[in-house]
């Protein structure tokens, strides 16, 4: 969803030496894979949007799964972009990476502050390293590898099939009850607060 956002954007903006490729085509769990594709294609930036996720619920039942392919794939990203001198990389965690108990709004500076939410903790875990990642290879080797933490993101390409994501799920439910005629229960309590950002913005 956030790569193929920045990916218009970038054409919509004239941008047209751009590389990419699926995980089809590349698997970022494999060092070798992602070391020659970054050696053919020697990007000069790199935007490191990949990641498993499906939502709370598939992280409850896949932890390891999500915690092993998201360190393995940014891991693997991160370390053929330094090897292949890339200029810049600009790698896209999200508010897991935000403990349980952060004060509102939240700030940068309290990332670290406390234990993740236990029904996240497993992806925000591994985005907390990636954020580590790119701090210690700024200090280390002087890169220019920046991380950016958005809100809750939207939009087009979302997983609507599986709906765990909130956003798609609410939708799915709504389209749903709006053609059955029945209504519609929200989990939770209904005092959590979130913050949204649609994709397109992000790219922006």
């Amino acid at each position: 969803m956030v790569g193929r956002a920045v990916w218009r954007r970038l054409e919509e903006s004239g941008y047209v030496n751009l590389t990419g490729t699926s995980s089809a085509e590349l698997d970022l769990r494999n060092q070798e894979q992602v070391n020659d594709f970054m050696a053919t294609e020697k990007p000069d930036v790199v935007i490191l949007a990949a990641k498993k996720v499906e939502g709370i619920l598939d992280n409850n039942q896949h932890p390891y799964t999500v915690l092993y392919e998201n360190l393995t794939m940014q891991g693997n990203l991160i370390e053929a972009s330094r090897l292949n001198k890339v200029r810049q990389l600009i790698y896209i965690a999200n508010t897991s990476v935000y403990p349980v108990e952060c004060p509102l709004p939240m700030k940068e500076e309290c990332v670290f502050d406390g234990a993740l939410d236990t029904t996240n903790q497993w992806y925000g875990l591994a985005k907390r390293a990636g954020l580590k990642l790119c701090e210690s290879i700024r200090r280390q080797y002087k890169c220019n590898y920046i991380s950016l933490i958005p809100p809750y993101l939207y939009g087009p390409y979302d997983r609507f099939a599986h709906a765990f994501r909130v956003v798609p799920a609410m939708m799915r439910r709504f389209h749903q009850a709006a053609e059955e005629g029945k209504d519609v229960t929200i989990w939770g309590s209904g005092r959590c607060r979130r913050e949204f950002l649609y994709v397109g913005d992000l790219a922006d």
